[in-house]
């Protein structure tokens, strides 16, 4: 895999090159401004761009922004130092990849092997602001917004469901406990304890609890 990286921190971007060296993935470039991502992107690509959002003159949604209008399809991952679900929801809908934080580069590979597979990455602490702007919002695009970026882990091939998670998705939608699920579906407890702890990694949530807000919110 190759990727640059565009970020105007240079320890930022010497940190992200020297941990992908070291798992065999090449950063073949750097760049410190979004302007200078869209001139060299005219005559060249890579496997995935890694974007930040904050540069100067052109910021990293500006440029992909510049990419949907264009009609480019260059693989990218935001790493951004923003948990702001605009930023968050501005950049998915714009062709991101996938978004995790500064502050989560040991998930750094992960996410950048999933978006070269073509699936959608979002981190931990991502998927809670979603979560947590669905619940609390009253507005409707909003609401519709949400359910879209949540959509789109249960979209990526290694997410894929078993019949088993789907129900238990269903019952989790419908406000089943845990107990009625394991009545309902003959499971013993350690077995949706599994299946449960399956999910929540699938969709990288942290708590049942978030899972549950999850399967409501995509039913």
């Amino acid at each position: 895999m190759k990727v640059y990286i565009a970020d105007n921190h240079k320890l930022i971007v010497e940190g992200m090159t020297a941990l992908l060296t070291k798992h065999n993935i090449k950063v073949e470039g750097s760049f410190n401004n979004g302007l200078e991502v869209i001139k060299w992107r005219e005559t060249n690509d890579t496997d995935i761009l890694i974007l930040d959002i904050s540069m100067p003159l052109l910021n990293g949604i500006d440029v992909l922004k510049h990419f949907k209008k264009k009609n480019i399809h260059q693989k990218t991952l935001i790493v951004s130092t923003y948990n702001d679900y605009n930023f968050i929801n501005d950049s998915m809908k714009n062709g991101a990849g996938g978004y995790i934080l500064k502050t989560e580069c040991g998930i750094l590979v992960d996410a950048l092997e999933t978006v070269y597979k073509g699936g959608k990455y979002l981190s931990e602490s991502v998927t809670k602001v979603i979560l947590n702007k669905n619940i609390e919002t009253n507005d409707g695009v909003e609401k519709t917004e949400t359910k879209v970026l949540l959509k789109d882990l249960i979209n990526n091939a290694e997410n894929a469901l078993s019949e088993k998670e789907k129900a238990i998705l269903e019952l989790l939608a419908k406000k089943y406990n845990s107990k009625e699920i394991q009545r309902e579906l003959s499971i013993t407890g350690s077995t949706f304890r599994t299946y449960t702890s399956r999910m929540r990694e699938k969709f990288n949530i942290k708590t049942t609890e978030d899972l549950i807000k999850y399967s409501i919110i995509i039913s």
